[in-house]
């Protein structure tokens, strides 16, 4: 069963609609047939709009709310929309429903009448359908951000939520339209970002017998706890900063970091920033990263190495091996751990030729609890809360990484280097003739740690910082049935999809064709020139402009007068002299006493915006490209490859000066 029923809700103080379209959760085929337009066309007509001038609305809400075969599905609805719902079937006017609204979106409201003040109460209590599942990610901002990353229509009714007075006929039609809009948004949502989720969600209920009311309504983190039967507890030494190493591991960490970095990582919680085998360390909550300096380009010579040696499911192994599960878990959660742990890494490293389909949803299934249970070990809410234990993981890491790191270098002073270090492995160039004392290291550290190195062949590195870097990698390709060279990127300087449904995240939209550009010329040498002119795609040009708190409005300048925008808005630079540049628009109080506006500008646009706001595939590129201004993109690809690289000895590299 995954039929699923989309809905959303706008509230005004004399009025309220909210629309609904059914789809299945999981099954999408009929988009792939349809494809975009008409699929969306489809659904639209296929929805139905509840409103509070309807004389049933009451009895209707309950015969919908109270089907337990539907999934309801909608963005936020578990913090707004089903507290709106638990309001309506409780009765509620359109002006009480309202304050109820204003109380959730704003909680400071609760004090400024006796009405707010008695909504307050009412505004964390959501109708609980038997079945439902929340889009909504905070991570991703709103809804509308979303559309705007989709390509969706991104126009707004028009109609002021602020009104006192009764709507308008037209102003009703033109809410619903948009609602109904929104509904399909959030279809969209779950088509392209959510699938992982719902996967994953499915595979917990399948795989550990967990109800699929509980895996959909719930996160991941809680459904996890549940599987491995944690039970909230307190402890006295969740703020004690003294680390206590095993005997296993204790001796080989002391003997081979360094002293000071030693003491502090077994004392204090706090960040630290150290040299140390020749790296620039960053030592902090989300784990140990170096590098060995700042814009280095690496490709190993004939006589050299390049490559990864990663710790196999590093925070979940040293869980296991140095009994650091949170204190939450009853004894046996222990072997259940052990046994998802063991099964996970067996489909892992089974021929994929052979894997079943049940193989990869148990792999998916076990992935994820795995994954997750070191995080939700610092969660105050969530039942596995041990903050001791997550933090005493994640030091222990870093001092095993540090350690092995260190014998590594000092075995071979002259001939290998750590290029990088991150939170379960550590990039190396060395010798041919240094391979035999990595292997020997590598066997040591895995007889006193008990957790499995992998590695991995790498061929060429650009590591910009800490955070940025393009690494080509050896890797099985599916496809091509053989090794293949990859990339992997990381960091908003190179790489960072803006929308990326395998974590289900929404970064920014700023002309993709920049970002790749600058990679195939640093990777492949091609031209950015001949980049921008093979592209017949819109949206590698289009910009997101998003208003952001603090700003009430958003200004498009032309030659006719400015002109008022949405909150959020894609744009194109444009040689046409009529549009101009987009402002934002921050109210300010003056010493007078009088409020002001005040204007800021899109930072990163051109000078000339051409907004592009109705659905992507409404615009042509043929007519688009004839004004589209080229020249600012290749500045911005230019700007991106404006970095003198060096070598692992600092020594300039000039291959790659645009």
């Amino acid at each position: 069963m995954a039929k699923a029923r989309f809905f959303d809700l706008e509230i005004f103080e004399t009025w309220w609609c909210c629309s609904f379209g059914d789809h299945d959760l999981q099954d999408w085929s009929d988009y792939k047939e349809l494809g975009q337009d008409a699929f969306e066309e489809k659904v639209k007509s296929e929805m139905f709009t509840i409103t509070s001038d309807d004389p049933n609305y009451l009895q209707r809400f309950r015969e919908i709310f109270n089907d337990d075969e539907i999934i309801f599905s909608g963005y936020n609805i578990k913090h707004y929309d089903l507290v709106l719902v638990n309001g309506i079937l409780k009765g509620f006017s359109p002006h009480e429903i309202k304050v109820l609204s204003d109380v959730i979106i704003d909680e400071e409201l609760a004090m400024t009448s006796a009405e707010h003040y008695k909504m307050s109460g009412l505004a964390k209590r959501k109708y609980n359908p038997y079945l439902y599942i929340d889009m909504y990610n905070k991570l991703n901002g709103s809804l509308k951000d979303f559309e705007a990353l989709a390509g969706l229509d991104i126009e707004e009714s028009g109609v002021p939520f602020d009104l006192k007075r009764e709507l308008t006929k037209e102003e009703k039609d033109k809410v619903i339209y948009y609602n109904k809009h929104d509904v399909y948004a959030t279809m969209e949502y779950c088509r392209i970002m959510k699938q992982p989720t719902i996967e994953a969600k499915y595979g917990l209920s399948h795989t550990f017998g967990i109800p699929l009311e509980y895996t959909l309504k719930n996160t991941n983190a809680i459904a996890s706890a549940k599987i491995l039967g944690a039970v909230k507890q307190s402890y006295d030494d969740e703020n004690d900063e003294i680390l206590e190493l095993s005997p296993r591991v204790k001796e080989y960490i002391y003997r081979n970091v360094p002293i000071n970095v030693y003491n502090w990582l077994t004392t204090s919680k706090q960040t630290l920033e150290a040299n140390v085998f020749g790296n620039q360390v960053v030592y902090g909550n989300g784990g140990i990263h170096s590098i060995i300096r700042e814009n280095v380009y690496i490709e190993p010579k004939e006589d050299e190495l390049l490559f990864n040696m990663d710790a196999v499911s590093y925070y979940p192994s040293l869980m296991i091996q140095e009994g650091l599960m949170s204190r939450s878990l009853p004894p046996i959660a222990r072997d259940k751990f052990i046994k998802i742990f063991n099964d996970r890494l067996a489909i892992k490293y089974k021929d994929k030729n052979l894997q079943t389909k049940e193989d990869k949803l148990l792999s998916k299934a076990y992935k994820l609890v795995l994954n997750t249970t070191y995080g939700i070990m610092g969660d105050k809410f969530n039942p596995m809360y041990d903050l001791y234990k997550c933090s005493a993981v994640c030091r222990t890491g870093q001092l095993l990484l540090t350690a092995l790191a260190c014998r590594l270098t000092k075995r071979c002073p002259n001939t290998l280097k750590i290029i990088q270090t991150n939170t379960d492995g550590i990039l190396i160039l060395c010798k041919k003739t240094d391979w035999d004392v990595v292997q020997e290291e590598k066997k040591m550290w895995q007889d006193i740690s008990g957790i499995t190195l992998d590695t991995d062949d790498a061929l060429r590195i650009w590591q910009r910082d800490v955070n940025n870097y393009i690494l080509e990698v050896m890797e099985y390709d599916k496809k091509e049935k053989k090794m293949m060279p990859h990339l992997k990127i990381k960091g908003g300087w190179f790489g960072g999809a803006y929308l990326d449904p395998s974590d289900d995240t929404c970064g920014a939209l700023y002309a993709p064709i920049i970002k790749r550009a600058a990679i195939n010329y640093l990777v492949y040498g091609k031209d950015p020139v001949q980049e921008l002119v093979e592209s017949n795609n819109i949206m590698d040009f289009v910009i997101n402009c998003k208003k952001g708190p603090g700003f009430y409005k958003v200004l498009h300048y032309r030659q006719d007068g400015a002109h008022e925008m949405n909150r959020s808005n894609r744009i194109v630079a444009t040689k046409d002299p009529f549009y101009g540049k987009l402002v934002k628009v921050k109210r300010r109080k003056g010493k007078d006493g009088i409020y002001y506006d005040s204007e800021n500008t899109f930072a990163q646009i051109p000078e000339h915006c051409y907004p592009m706001n109705s659905k992507m595939t409404k615009y042509k590129f043929e007519e688009i490209k004839k004004n589209l201004d080229y020249a600012f993109y290749l500045d911005k690809i230019a700007e991106k490859l404006d970095i003198n690289w060096v070598d692992a000895n600092g020594n300039a590299v000039d291959k790659f000066s645009y």
